[in-house]
């Protein structure tokens, strides 16, 4: 019996990670995210999202203007 999950995690710690040269908004522990995952998956949930903040402002900025968008997110990329 095969039950399709979507997972969309936000940044999570490690090596991969720690070797990014740019400010990452929310850091997800490692140890968090897979207690997140198993807790969530034991329920029964079919979609994992964390964390909402990021979701959310992912969300919204998929909401504006292609060219709107692509000016916020250059300001974003220059904030380190």
């Amino acid at each position: 019996n095969v039950s399709p999950v979507v997972l969309t995690p936000g940044f999570i710690k490690s090596p991969i990670t720690d070797s990014f040269d740019f400010k990452i908004p929310v850091m997800v522990p490692t140890e968090k995210a897979v207690k997140k995952i198993i807790s969530r998956l034991e329920k029964g949930k079919t979609k994992i999202v964390f964390p909402v903040s990021l979701a959310v402002s992912t969300f919204l900025t998929s909401l504006l203007p292609h060219r709107l968008k692509i000016w916020v997110l250059s300001k974003i990329r220059q904030y380190k």
